[in-house]
C-alpha cells in the first residue's frame, strides 16, 4: 500500500496511523496529487470474509467476520463522497 500511495498516487512517506476499533487498523497517505487517496483498512485476525455481513460464514471454511466496520458503508461513503470524473 506504500508503494502505491508514493509512487504511483504521490503521496506524503509516512501514513497517519488509527485504530477506530480493537480489531481494524485505518491507514490514510495525505498530500496526493489529483485528488487521489489510499486509505487501507485492515482487519486483525479476520478471515476471508466480508467486513460487516449480515450472513454468518462457516468460521472453519472462512475464517471470523467481524462486525467492528461495515465494508459497505465505507464503500458507499467513498464513492458518495468522490462521484465519478467529469
Amino acid at each position: 500500500m506504500a508503494r502505491w500511495a508514493m509512487q504511483l498516487d504521490g503521496c506524503r512517506p509516512g501514513p497517519e496511523v488509527s485504530r477506530p476499533t480493537p480489531m481494524v487498523v485505518r491507514r490514510s497517505w495525505g498530500n496526493w496529487r489529483d485528488g487521489s487517496r489510499v486509505v487501507p483498512y485492515t482487519v486483525l485476525g479476520g478471515g476471508h470474509s466480508w467486513p460487516g455481513a449480515p450472513i454468518t460464514l462457516p468460521v472453519g471454511a472462512f475464517g471470523p467476520t467481524t462486525r467492528q466496520i461495515d465494508t459497505t458503508a465505507l464503500m458507499l461513503g467513498f464513492f458518495a463522497r468522490t462521484g465519478l470524473p467529469r
